[in-house]
């Protein structure tokens, strides 16, 4: 029931086929084995099925149980969750930062003009200004105390809670208005920052189209896709992309899945197939009534998940780190500077002024700015433990078809023998291939219209899958296909031979044509680069990538693949390479100490995705399900914002740097001027505000922040711009 995925000393991954999809046992194991002795950490998550568990003195085979045994447990009620202020709706956190604002400014006023309340100091009586402190102050308190009894750790928030109480407490009501005002804009601007990057979010996730047509009592009507629901029945037409999975109930249609299999994948749809999600409609119209739907699939319900895999890729950043050990420390040295002084409000002012809360939104403050600037280039990152990651990958790898290449071959050359023309070659060529569904069929077929070549369309034809086609006429018998398929069909290729290896040499895909048992001529196939492809290759090297840094691992064959990397100049080029392969490969690189990030377009580059530090979905449209399963997705095809997002994570942990810098010699500063009584608690929440302000100003530079190798096509960025939320509009 409950698997062993990987096993090391005190940690260990598990699969659990219960758990998957189910969200409150997700919410029971998280909830009762955190609570467990022996358990340092736990993330059990619905979206995989799989188990995370960091221990010591335990045995997995007692974890096992206490999580068969969490299940049978009550439901954990959401609502005792440690939360934290930002948690909060803006319009309430713009209320928490005005409320004190404007109790500050009426208590100075009536001092300077009233005096001094004589009932102020009555330890029986609350003021205005404690009133005000211990409301707007409540989410901070709040969140202070339950991390403190529910997840047994010390926060910024805690610290924050015991010098506001401290200062109520004798007297100084006016101070914890200041504090709780500033703390309060300090948490206001962070979320503002949250929620511009859910809109960023929120834009690229309309890759589904806008609205589809639904066939409703004999008629069609315009819906918009989110009011879609299964068994509703849509029309899809040419150069539609399915929605969702729907099943044909009306019609045929050719439809490309190369989304879904990772390279072109033409595949006719009559009554009862079923469609694919993200599947393009080729040719052909089609009603399908949908099967699938991912319901009630919010921005939030993303973040969750995004929050989920981050846990269990068990990242810990610097920024933790410091947080970890400073706030049990400035606590400490909170208590020895008021008994050496005597002096309680120093006290209160060393805490202010150790508090890492600085600390902490230089780092996830770049983060979710570096997440907008991508989003900006049709670019989505999921988590921080993304950018950290590519910011410090020495391996790229790349998937061949689709993401460095177009993956829909074309023909490159047609050679034929002594004894006959290109055009008699490729017309027999596209007359057999009439009526086949396949790329290079496609393909051929094409270039003979192209050239203005009639296509005979033979009914006695037949395709042999994935091999090649054959058909009669005026008693002939005709064969175009891969060597294979002429060997089994005893096909002479005597006479073509040395027209097969000029294309062999040419690292060419080579399909022969053959007249009553003879081959007559030969025509290449080559999957044509990405116009960006090479540029993106010089990029990565620009970056301190060299030859062992960067792969190709292909699923075809050889000499395509050896040719797509003799064009790139990349020396490390597998061919033939199983998506389990592939994931193996990316795991022996880590193993060997390095950060790896995947790079390919389509589920079969999933497994490798997943096993790498960073996956990297290229291509668009792209399914939801594909979209939770790695961490960062590239709207279009551009393989030059991969190394961008590498530059651009580089250049963000630098931004980080120079903010943990600012905040810990500022902080530093700041100490020593309370240890001399330079700074009262007043100063102290000012420093600390100012101290943030510095902090996210540097970090808007990464927003700003663009590589001049990256213009898209020649565009500027105010084109490439308007070209994603066009597309983002119509799907």
């Amino acid at each position: 029931m409950i698997r062993e995925i990987f096993s090391l000393p005190g940690l260990a991954r598990l699969s659990f086929d219960v758990l998957y999809k189910d969200k409150s046992i997700e919410k029971k194991i998280n909830h009762y084995l955190k609570r467990s002795k022996g358990i340092k950490y736990i993330s059990a998550s619905s979206v995989t099925g799989k188990v995370l568990v960091k221990y010591e003195g335990k045995t997995i085979e007692e974890i096992k149980r206490e999580i068969i045994n969490a299940i049978f447990k009550d439901n954990v009620d959401d609502n005792v969750k440690p939360y934290e202020p930002e948690d909060l709706p803006l319009k309430t956190q713009f209320v928490m930062v005005f409320m004190p604002l404007a109790a500050t400014i009426y208590t100075a006023l009536k001092r300077i003009f009233a005096g001094k309340s004589p009932l102020s100091g009555h330890y029986g009586l609350l003021s205005m200004s404690s009133i005000v402190s211990i409301v707007a102050g409540y989410p901070i308190f709040r969140s202070g105390i339950n991390t403190l009894f529910k997840e047994h750790k010390i926060n910024g928030d805690l610290m924050i809670t015991v010098a506001t109480t401290i200062m109520l407490f004798i007297r100084e009501s006016i101070l914890g208005l200041v504090v709780i005002f500033l703390v309060n804009l300090s948490v206001l601007i962070h979320s503002l920052n949250i929620h511009y990057n859910k809109k960023a979010l929120e834009s690229f996730l309309k890759l589904k189209p806008g609205k589809v047509w639904m066939a409703l009592e004999g008629r069609e009507i315009e819906v918009p896709v989110e009011e879609l629901n299964e068994g509703d029945v849509i029309s899809l037409k040419k150069g539609d992309v399915a929605p969702y999975e729907c099943e044909v109930v009306e019609g045929s249609a050719i439809v490309d899945e190369k989304y879904i299999r990772g390279k072109v994948k033409y595949v006719k749809k009559q009554k009862g197939d079923k469609i694919v999600e993200s599947s393009l409609i080729v040719d052909g119209e089609v009603k399908g009534r949908i099967t699938d739907i991912e319901a009630n699939e919010s921005i939030e319900d993303l973040y969750k998940i995004v929050e989920l895999e981050s846990k269990e890729k068990y990242i810990t950043n610097t920024a933790d780190v410091y947080i970890n050990k400073i706030i049990p420390l400035s606590f400490i040295i909170t208590g020895l500077v008021a008994l050496y002084t005597n002096d309680i409000l120093k006290g209160i002012s060393s805490m202010l002024v150790l508090c890492p809360c600085t600390f902490a939104h230089g780092s996830t403050g770049v983060y979710g700015i570096a997440v907008k600037n991508a989003a900006k280039r049709g670019i989505l990152i999921k988590s921080s433990s993304a950018i950290e990651n590519m910011a410090k990958a020495d391996v790229l790898i790349f998937d061949k078809t689709g993401t460095l290449t177009e993956g829909r071959p074309i023909v490159s050359e047609i050679l034929p023998s002594s004894n006959t023309d290109k055009n008699h070659i490729l017309k027999i060529a596209a007359s057999a291939e009439s009526g086949v569904i396949h790329p290079v069929a496609l393909s051929i077929i094409k270039k003979a219209d192209d050239m203005g070549i009639k296509v005979e369309d033979f009914s006695h034809g037949k395709e042999v899958k994935s091999m090649g086609a054959f058909a009669y006429v005026d008693g002939k018998q005709l064969h175009v296909g891969n060597e294979r398929f002429m060997e089994i069909n005893n096909i002479d290729l005597h006479d073509v031979e040395d027209l097969s290896n000029v294309l062999k040499n040419l690292n060419r895909g080579v399909i022969y044509v053959a007249v009553d048992g003879n081959a007559i001529g030969v025509i290449g196939m080559k999957d044509v680069l990405k116009k960006k492809s090479k540029a993106a290759v010089e990029f990565t090297r620009s970056l301190g990538f060299n030859d062992d840094g960067i792969y190709i691992l292909s699923g075809d064959d050889k000499e395509p693949t050896d040719r797509v990397a003799y064009e790139l100049g990349i020396v490390n080029a597998f061919s033939s390479v199983s998506p389990d392969e592939k994931k193996n490969f990316v795991k022996r690189q880590k193993d060997d100490g390095r950060t790896v990030v995947m790079v390919g377009d389509g589920l079969n580059d999933v497994k490798a995705m997943r096993s790498a530090d960073v996956g990297i979905i290229l291509g668009r449209p792209i399914s939801k399900k594909i979209l939770k399963a790695l961490d960062v997705a590239v709207i279009d095809e551009n393989p030059l914002k991969i190394p961008y997002l590498i530059e651009l994570s580089r250049y963000s942990k630098e931004v980080i740097n120079q903010n943990h810098v600012i905040a810990s010699m500022m902080s530093y500063v700041e100490y020593i001027m309370t240890l001399f009584g330079k700074v009262n608690p007043f100063m102290a929440a000012m420093l600390h505000s100012i101290n943030q302000m510095i902090v996210l100003a540097n970090s808007l530079k990464v927003y700003k922040y663009s590589s001049r190798r990256i213009i898209s096509d020649g565009r500027n960025e105010k084109e490439i711009r308007r070209s994603f939320e066009s597309f983002t509009t119509d799907g």
